[in-house]
């Protein structure tokens, strides 16, 4: 039984029997339908507990242009742009899906991550934004 099924929340290790297995259901429903919501962002985040993160982006990419106005999507994309240490693109990213008459937290949450990854003050974090 996998960690999953037995309702821990820690993810199985990249290249583990059940990450693979992760990876192969949501490739195969991801190429049947690339342009639902759940397959992309199931199929992408597969990738990224198997450390594929290159393949995960490229999802997630590719995503984000079907669903400009994806919230979720763009949240996703972000953190791994972040995770391969490219913040200023991610920050971006987050801050034009972040409506600003209705803040969503996870993007908040994801943006005050990166700032803290740039070292830029937490106030910047909460600033308002150009557009």
């Amino acid at each position: 039984m996998s960690a999953h099924t037995r309702g821990q929340s820690s993810a199985p290790a990249p290249g583990t029997a059940d990450t693979i297995k992760a990876v192969g259901y949501w490739e195969k429903r991801y190429e049947t339908e690339p342009e639902e919501k759940a397959n992309i962002l199931g199929y992408a985040g597969a990738l990224r507990r198997n450390d594929q993160l290159d393949q995960a982006l490229e999802v997630l990419r590719r995503g984000l242009i079907k669903h400009r106005e994806d919230r979720e999507i763009a949240a996703a994309y972000g953190k791994i742009l972040a995770q391969k240490g490219r913040f200023k693109e991610a920050l971006n990213v987050i801050q034009e899906a972040q409506p600003p008459t209705q803040p969503d937290c996870k993007l908040m949450s994801a943006e005050a991550a990166i700032h803290d990854q740039l070292g830029d003050h937490p106030a910047r974090a909460t600033s308002t934004r150009k557009r």
